[in-house]
C-alpha cells in the first residue's frame, strides 16, 4: 500500500520529461493535502472555491485564479474549501539545461540569490500558466515544448514585473523551527500505525511537550495530536479508495485499535462514516 509522504522523494514524469500533473476535486482519495516538502518545484493553480495554503509558518488564503509558486524543499500543506486545484510539480533544471539560461534569472533563483513571491493573481503572471495547464490536459502534439515555453514565459512575467525580492532573506531560528517541525512529521509518516505520543513527538524535536504543542500549533494550525489524527484518517481515505480490504483492517493498519473510535474520528474530519466512504468508491 502507497503512503502519502512527508517528504517527497520519487521520480516525476519521466527522466526526459520530469512534469507531473494533478487534477484534485473533492471526490479524488488525496483532496487535503498534509503538510510536505520535495526536492522540486511545484505551480498550484485554483479552479474554484478556497484553499487555505501553509507555507513555511506563513499561511495564504487562495481563490478562484491564484496561482501558487513554491520552491524546492519548502515545507507546505493545504487545506481546500469546496475546492478544484490543479498543479505541476517538476525539476527546474529541465529549465536549465541551455548553456545561455546558465547566468540569467533563473540560475539566481535556483542559487537562492533571489525569491520569488509565493502567491499571484495578476494575468500578466498567471496567463502563461493558463496556456501551460491548457497543454498538459490536452496531450496534443508538441505539448511539451508548449508546457516549457509557458513556463519560461512566466519566469519571465516574474522577472519583468518585479515579483521577487532581491535576496532570499533567511531567518535562522525560523529556518531551525522549520527543521524540527519537520523531523516531527516524519516520525508521523514512518509511525503513525504506532500509538504514538505528545512525549514521543515532543523528543524528536529536542523540545518539552509543553513548548512542543504551541510551537506545532504555530505553524500547523492544529495541535500534534490533532494532526496525527488527521494524517492517519487521511491515510485510511487513500487505502479506502485503493484497496478491496475490510474497514477493520484499514483501521488497525492507519493506528486505530479501537473501531468504534475509528467511526468516530472519521467522521468528525470527513462528515460522514467510514463506511459511506467506502460506498461512494464502490459506486
Amino acid at each position: 500500500m502507497q503512503d502519502i509522504r512527508y517528504h517527497e522523494c520519487r521520480q516525476r514524469g519521466t527522466v526526459d520529461f520530469p512534469i507531473e500533473y494533478h487534477y484534485v476535486d473533492h471526490t479524488h482519495p488525496q483532496y487535503e493535502m498534509p503538510f510536505h516538502w520535495h526536492i522540486e518545484y511545484e505551480i498550484i493553480r485554483i479552479l474554484d472555491g478556497e484553499f487555505r495554503l501553509f507555507l513555511e509558518g506563513t499561511e495564504y488564503l487562495l481563490k478562484k485564479d491564484d496561482v501558487a509558486f513554491i520552491k524546492d524543499g519548502k515545507l507546505h500543506g493545504g487545506s481546500p474549501k469546496d475546492c478544484t486545484y490543479e498543479c505541476i510539480v517538476f525539476d527546474f533544471n529541465i529549465l536549465r539545461q541551455r548553456s545561455f539560461l546558465t547566468d540569467t534569472f533563473l540560475r539566481k533563483i535556483a542559487h537562492q540569490k533571489i525569491s520569488i513571491y509565493p502567491v499571484h493573481n495578476k494575468t500578466c503572471i498567471t496567463s502563461p500558466l493558463i496556456t501551460m495547464f491548457d497543454a498538459i490536459r490536452s496531450e496534443e502534439e508538441g505539448y511539451e515544448l508548449s508546457i516549457l515555453g509557458s513556463l519560461l514565459l512566466f519566469f519571465a512575467a516574474l522577472q519583468k514585473n518585479e515579483y521577487y525580492s532581491k535576496e532570499e532573506e533567511y531567518d535562522l531560528k525560523s529556518q531551525k523551527a522549520i527543521e524540527q517541525l519537520k523531523a516531527s512529521l516524519e516520525l508521523i509518516v514512518t509511525d503513525y500505525a504506532k500509538p504514538l505520543t505528545l512525549q514521543e513527538l515532543s523528543r524528536e524535536c529536542g523540545l518539552s511537550p509543553k513548548y512542543f504543542c504551541r510551537f506545532f500549533q504555530e505553524y500547523t494550525n492544529r495541535t500534534p495530536i490533532d494532526y496525527l489524527n488527521y494524517y492517519r484518517i487521511e491515510q485510511a481515505c487513500y487505502q479506502i479508495s485503493q484497496s478491496e480490504d475490510t474497514l477493520t483492517d484499514i483501521a488497525f493498519r492507519c493506528g486505530f485499535n479501537d473501531f468504534s473510535y475509528f467511526i468516530k474520528t472519521f467522521k468528525k474530519y470527513k462528515g460522514i462514516t467510514p463506511k459511506k466512504y467506502q460506498m461512494m468508491w464502490k459506486e
